[in-house]
């Protein structure tokens, strides 16, 4: 969670990234909360199920 904080505060906050890499990677970060999401609900209904 840190390591992500820190990733969308360069981008968002640091004036000396240029404008298209930083669209790049926020849909990048975007994409990978979506798998992370995905991946999450999927631990979470192996875990119920063993319940």
């Amino acid at each position: 969670m840190d390591m992500w904080a820190s990733l969308e505060h360069k981008l968002r906050y640091k004036n000396h990234i240029d404008p298209d890499k930083a669209q790049k990677y926020a849909g990048q970060l975007k994409d990978t909360a979506r798998q992370l999401n995905q991946i999450e609900a999927s631990m979470q209904g192996i875990y119920q199920d063993l319940l």
